[in-house]
């Protein structure tokens, strides 16, 4: 027998149902994305004695993306500098980036990050899991480039978020300090 329920021992999903041996059930129940789910099982005996086993962590219902909460990535580099809404620094080997927590009903699991040049990738994706920030060391930068950040969520459904997304343009000359 088997059931499921919101909370550890309820059955207020799905109410106890009979099988003889190991069987795959669907049916439809109106859970929301985020949903907590927890399945118990009771095994009889030839007697007619039984256990139950209830399983102490949720299984999560999740059918939606994350959600970004903000459209941008931000740079933290010592000699960034904003120029025009134009993200710009002078250092040729690092990046340095964060960004806002996505949002997820069902659980964030993973963030991961790719940079890009003129559609060429400079650094591949990777995962780099759920804290909302990134160094990468040991680039070989060019200067008068604008390089593009991205940034992927990934929920426990396996469902990824739209690609968050800023450039910086990486530039060779000090900026002329006007006094403004």
């Amino acid at each position: 027998m088997f059931c499921l329920g919101t909370k550890t021992g309820f059955f207020d999903i799905a109410t106890w149902k009979n099988s003889n041996e190991s069987f795959s059930w669907q049916s439809s129940f109106n859970l929301s994305h985020g949903t907590y789910v927890y399945p118990s099982v009771r095994c009889f005996n030839k007697v007619g004695l039984f256990s139950e086993v209830n399983r102490k962590r949720p299984l999560i219902i999740s059918f939606m993306p994350p959600k970004p909460l903000s459209e941008d990535v931000n740079f933290a580099v010592h000699s960034a500098t904003i120029q025009n809404t134009i993200n710009a620094q002078r250092v040729t080997t690092s990046l340095h980036f964060h960004w806002p927590v996505f949002h997820d009903l069902s659980k964030l699991t993973s963030y991961s990050v790719c940079i890009k040049t003129d559609n060429r990738i400079v650094y591949d994706w990777k995962h780099i899991g759920t804290h909302n920030y990134f160094s990468v060391d040991g680039l070989s930068l060019v200067p008068a480039t604008n390089y593009t950040v991205f940034v992927l969520g990934t929920n426990v459904g396996g469902k990824h978020s739209n690609p968050l997304n800023s450039s910086i343009s990486v530039i060779d000359i000090v900026p002329i300090q006007t006094g403004k």
